[in-house]
């Protein structure tokens, strides 16, 4: 299940972030190894987010690549 916590550092702190949207650049501090983020990616316009992903050793999960 989730747990809904007072602020986004909590959120961030978790195993795993769900969110809506890719990460935003004041985001990027959160980002490190033991984090999976699952949220729409789209790396090709976002080049930044993808050198932010790779940098901190996120696992990162693209939802728009999901498939059944």
């Amino acid at each position: 299940g989730a747990t809904i916590v007072p602020t986004a550092a909590d959120a961030w702190a978790q195993q795993m972030v769900v969110k809506v949207k890719e990460p935003k650049a004041e985001e990027f501090q959160y980002l490190r190894p033991d984090l999976t983020l699952f949220t729409y990616l789209h790396l090709a316009a976002y080049p930044e987010v993808a050198k932010a992903l790779l940098g901190a050793g996120t696992t990162a999960i693209a939802y728009e690549t999901v498939q059944t």
